[in-house]
C-alpha cells in the first residue's frame, strides 16, 4: 500500500494531463469539480479501493494515475501497458 497526498495527486494530474486526449482531460476535470479532490479515480471518481499506477504510453512516455480496480482493469482489457500497480490507502 502507498500512501498519496492531495498535494502530490495533483501534482500527477498537473504532470499527465497534457498527454491525454481532450475528452478525457474534460471529463477528467469535471470528476475532480465533483468530488472535490485529485485523490479519486482519474475515471469515474471512485473514492474507494483505487491504485497508484505506472504505465507506459503510446508515445514511449511513463506515467503515473489514479484508477479505481474497476477502471484499472477495463484499461489493461483496452491496452493499457501497467508497469507497477500499488493500492493506496
Amino acid at each position: 500500500m502507498v500512501k498519496i497526498s492531495e498535494i502530490d495527486a495533483k501534482s500527477m494530474w498537473d504532470n499527465t494531463k497534457q498527454d491525454l486526449p481532450a475528452h478525457q482531460r474534460i471529463l477528467s476535470e469535471i470528476v475532480f469539480s465533483k468530488a472535490g479532490s485529485h485523490k479519486v479515480c482519474w475515471i469515474c471518481g471512485d473514492e474507494e479501493d483505487i491504485f497508484l499506477i505506472s504505465s507506459v504510453m503510446d508515445n514511449g512516455k511513463q506515467m503515473q494515475a489514479i484508477f479505481c480496480e474497476n477502471c484499472l482493469m477495463i484499461q489493461e482489457n483496452i491496452g493499457l501497458r501497467v508497469v507497477e500497480s500499488e493500492k493506496i490507502e
